[in-house]
């Protein structure tokens, strides 16, 4: 990757902000974090599941930022089972 192109893609990183956003989400929404994550703080993330309607904070403990590589089979239990789920409709415009 180009030294250009990877500044930029920082930038976008650290200046992104959807907050105002959050409550739009009209999807169910799992949020999986790191007990030690100190890239997407745990308390962030219940933060933004707390914004988003239908969403559910589940915090894995023992590791950190990159839980899928950390603790494959946890993560991918956690995704499996939610995806899974059938949620009950939660707006009128989805399908």
């Amino acid at each position: 990757v180009p030294a250009a192109t990877y500044r930029r893609a920082l930038d976008c990183l650290v200046t992104f902000d959807r907050q105002a956003a959050l409550a739009q989400i009209g999807v169910p929404t799992l949020l999986v974090g790191g007990e030690f994550d100190r890239v997407a703080a745990p308390s962030v993330m219940k933060q933004m599941a707390q914004a988003i309607p239908s969403a559910r904070y589940v915090e894995m403990a023992g590791v950190g930022h990159l839980m899928n590589l950390e603790a494959p089979d946890a993560f991918d239990r956690l995704l499996l089972d939610f995806l899974r789920e059938r949620p009950a409709k939660t707006r009128p415009d989805l399908h």
